[in-house]
């Protein structure tokens, strides 16, 4: 599978912003991660690739209320903090940085379910892999 050929030559590393490693090793747990989980408590690297902070409109909005709704209408467990000091109105992405150290790509989600799929990540990570001198970011 094309998938595992491109993992195989990636490090991938989570890393988590809550404030308690215990929660991150739950989450990891509950989630079977496979990758590599790291807490950055004082969410500097969150502030550096500015994620925004306080961003209430775009955590709470008719989107997020809908996925609730549906989740709890299929008998689905809705999601529980992990940290009593988690920051629910915070916003997530992802990054890829490549083996020399260089940002080409930043993704900020626009809500809390809004993240970019595993084929738009494998594409960007092929990319890199092969030539990543066409992808026009600026370093961070």
């Amino acid at each position: 599978m094309q998938l595992l050929t491109t993992l195989d030559q990636c490090h991938i590393v989570i890393i988590s912003f809550t404030s308690s490693i215990d929660s991150a090793r739950q989450w990891k747990d509950e989630v079977q991660c496979p990758f590599d989980i790291y807490c950055d408590r004082d969410r500097r690297l969150y502030q550096h690739f500015g994620f925004p902070a306080n961003a209430y409109a775009r955590v709470w909005n008719i989107r997020t209320l809908d996925y609730y709704v549906e989740q709890k209408l299929s008998g689905k467990q809705l999601p529980t903090p992990l940290d009593k000091n988690d920051d629910p109105n915070q916003m997530g992405g992802n990054v890829i940085i490549n083996r020399n150290g260089h940002v080409i790509w930043v993704y900020k989600s626009k809500s809390p379910t809004d993240r970019p799929s595993v084929q738009q990540l494998q594409c960007i990570l092929e990319q890199s892999i092969h030539d990543d001198s066409h992808l026009n970011f600026d370093k961070i």
